[in-house]
């Protein structure tokens, strides 16, 4: 009987300047596969699922639609990481 990990999808999400983008290269430097509204998400993350990634992580989240999306495709699996930087920043 083989082991598999459960999925988890990590959201990263927050206003232009919050440092989403620094901390999706630090996690995807650090071996997490990335995926970007900018590829075409929700097939990207089909695939890296099925090639047997465990933990993946979503940047560039634009519209609480595609968050949504997310959710639906993957029931139980997202976790949302919302940044936020003081204004006088």
């Amino acid at each position: 009987m083989s082991h598999t990990s459960p999925l988890t999808i990590l959201a990263i999400i927050g206003l232009a300047g919050s440092g989403k983008t620094t901390v999706v290269t630090h996690l995807a430097e650090h071996g997490y596969p990335k995926v970007s509204r900018a590829d075409d998400a929700m097939k990207e993350l089909q695939n890296l699922v099925h090639a047997g990634q465990h933990t993946i992580v979503v940047d560039d989240i634009a519209t609480v639609d595609e968050l949504l999306a997310i959710k639906h495709d993957f029931p139980g699996t997202m976790t949302t990481i919302c940044l936020l930087t003081a204004a006088r920043l």
